[in-house]
This record gives C-alpha cells, structure tokens and sequence, in this order.
C-alpha cells in the first residue's frame, strides 16, 4: 500500500488527504500536492506572511529530509522495502500479537499497529527503519484516534477481495512512521497457524531482530534463539 497520490490540491481535499508529516487534514488546513510524487503536503501557495503560512513552511522543512526520501523512490517506498525484507518475523510477530492460534476472530476485529521511526540508513534496507513498538489495538479505537488510517485499512482489504479468502484467517499490520501507514494483510490456512509458535516477548524479539542482533533468528517461520536453533532443525528433520 503506497503513499496516497493526488492529481491536485481539490483532488487532494475530496479524498480525504493528510499532510504525512504533522496529520493535519484539507479539512483542516489548504494541502499543497507535491508537483513530483503527487503525495499531500501541509503548505500554502500564496504569499501572505500569516502564522498559518509560517507553521507551513515549517512543516514542510522539518518533513523534507523524509518527503525528499519517498519523492526519490516514488511508488516504491522505502517503508515498503524494509516490511518485505522483514516479513518473515513480522508475520510471526502478527501471529503472536492476535493470537490467532486461539482467537482467529480478532483478525476482523482489531488492527496490529508496528510504530517506526526513520534511522537515516538508507544503505541498506533492513537499517531503513527501527521497531518503537508493537500493540494490537481494536478497530473502534482506530477508528476515533486516527481515522485517516482506517482508509489505508479499506483500501488494502479491497485487494483481499480480490483474492481467494474462502476458510483463511485474515489479519491486518500497519508499518506507522512518520510519513504514512502502510497496510500489510496476511492471510492464514489451518497449516500455517499450526506450525506457528507463540511466545509471550514477541515484541521483544520483533525489535532485537529488524535491529539486526543475532540473539534470536527466523527458523521455518519461527522465532528461535540461535543456541536452540540447531535443536529445532533437529526435531523438524525428525518429525517431517
């Protein structure tokens, strides 16, 4: 799910924009359309000198260093990079936040929320963002805290219907940064819920591993402590 783009300031306003870097809304405050990318910025385009034009301009300079990131890359954002570099543990991580071994109904009931913050690596991919941390938060919570989100939301669960969802347990993770949200909704069959494995500091683990420390690693899908990752290739083999 990419940055929302816009052909003008009204288009911008008729759908609902917000500025990605302070969240103020074109209800709220006038949107410039960035003439490159076509994402919403918070700015004036006259020449009045008012406080509204100065809290602008200022927020246009502090989101430049972020925006200037994202106008390079167009479609093809960096956030969406680093999910897929990290998808094995994040879907393992989303596994564990729902619990959807034991509550496969909270998938259509709540939203996983992945808070990151920009490192200013963008060498490499997976050093692009770090982990601020992780919750599970209900829908209705969503909904009234930052209802500019639940867009996102709808507009990646519209490709779910697209595809075949037949007896698949849905789930829903938001990357949240400072620019934007972008949605990641990964569908479960029975299998893949089975083979999963809890641990109650999965947040923990989440961190240690986008932080790239060696402590833990992803083993079939799975979290595992390196020491004991030999043992559970071990038991795989044998069982399987």
């Amino acid at each position: 799910m990419s940055t929302p783009r816009f052909t003008s300031i009204a288009d911008a306003k008729a759908n609902g924009a917000i500025c990605g870097f302070c969240r103020v809304t074109g209800a709220e405050k006038r949107l410039n359309v960035c003439a490159r990318c076509k994402s919403a910025q918070h700015g004036l385009t006259d020449q009045s000198h008012d406080a509204e034009q100065q809290q602008s301009r200022d927020c246009q300079k502090k989101a430049w260093k972020y925006h200037k990131v994202i106008c390079k890359n167009g479609d093809e954002m960096p956030v969406q990079k680093w999910g897929h570099r990290h998808s094995p543990v994040l879907f393992w991580a989303c596994f564990n936040a729902y619990d959807l071994g034991r509550h496969p109904e909270r998938g259509e009931t709540h939203v996983m929320i992945i808070q990151l913050q920009q490192t200013g690596n963008a060498k490499k991919v997976r050093n692009m963002f770090s982990l601020v941390d992780a919750y599970l938060l209900l829908r209705e919570e969503l909904a009234v805290s930052r209802p500019q989100d639940m867009e996102v939301i709808a507009s990646g669960e519209r490709e779910h219907a697209l595809r075949e969802t037949k007896d698949r347990v849905v789930s829903c993770m938001l990357l949240d940064y400072s620019f934007s949200a972008h949605w990641i909704g990964p569908l479960w069959d029975k299998e893949e819920l089975a083979q999963r494995t809890t641990d109650p500091d999965w947040c923990k683990i989440l961190k240690s591993i986008t932080d790239g420390k060696t402590e833990y690693e992803m083993v079939d899908g799975n979290a595992v402590r390196k020491d004991a990752s030999s043992y559970f290739l071990f038991l795989h083999q044998l069982f399987n």
